[in-house]
């Protein structure tokens, strides 16, 4: 969750290793494009939100997590841009 900024970066300065075997792998981990929702943590973070770009598989990401998979016609980047812009944020705030 940490993270996540609130500006809607990526940050992979701090980072946990963990040891997981592959069914723990499985549907845990990041693919290019993936956009990543932080659904647990004090009100005021919970919505912070990224895309992930890079390598398919290499980072994995825990239950206070939500992945949304877009279809191909939608742009990951673009709801980022808007759900951490502050009107996207107060639509948030405000369900």
């Amino acid at each position: 969750m940490d993270n996540i900024t609130e500006n809607g970066e990526l940050d992979l300065s701090k980072l946990v290793y963990v040891q997981a075997t592959g069914s723990e792998l499985e549907g845990a981990t990041l693919n290019d494009s993936d956009f990543i929702y932080n659904t647990r943590n004090a009100p005021k973070l919970v919505g912070k939100c990224t895309v992930y770009h890079g390598e398919n598989g290499r980072y994995l990401f825990n239950n206070n997590i939500l992945r949304i998979k877009f279809k191909e016609e939608l742009n990951p980047d673009f709801a980022n841009y808007y759900l951490n812009s502050e009107v996207g944020k107060a639509k948030i705030r405000r369900l």
